[in-house]
């Protein structure tokens, strides 16, 4: 078995300053938004000159940060707080995570209760035998 560094991964960066790299998709990101704000820009312009102009730019770039804002407020809504993960059977709510043959589970700071957590569902791994512990739940939480 073959050991990687991630230092040692390729990456597609672009230096931004000291310490900040962007990534590519970042970079893509920040690209659409400029042309947004500036259709947006264009289109008011049209409409009602330079004083619509300037705040149908500023719409337009911030319509992508604003959708993803939006989604993470509705999510916090329909979920209940949208909680990483449900509390340890223990009443715990702190866990850390461990590499444990080839997979990473989720492990109770407090009793040491192993979970694995896939999409919406927490499984409970006793033994080697995995139940099912915990389902998120629209509008109900984890149940």
């Amino acid at each position: 078995m073959v050991e990687r560094n991630v230092a040692d991964a390729p990456s597609l960066t672009t230096d931004v300053g000291r310490n900040r790299k962007m990534t590519l998709i970042e970079l893509i990101v920040f690209v659409v938004m400029i042309s947004i704000g500036v259709t947006f820009s264009k289109c008011a312009y049209k409409v009602g000159g330079f004083w619509l102009a300037v705040p149908g730019f500023v719409l337009g770039c911030l319509l992508i940060p604003g959708s993803i804002l939006g989604y993470e407020r509705y999510r916090k809504w329909a979920y209940l707080g949208d909680k990483w993960m449900p509390p340890c059977s223990c009443g715990s709510e702190e866990y850390k995570p461990e590499r444990q043959n080839d997979h990473f589970y989720t492990i109770c700071r407090q009793c040491g209760a192993v979970y694995d957590k896939r999409k919406n569902q927490v499984f409970l791994v006793v033994d080697d035998q995995i139940k099912l512990y915990r389902t998120q739940v629209k509008h109900k939480g984890w149940v």
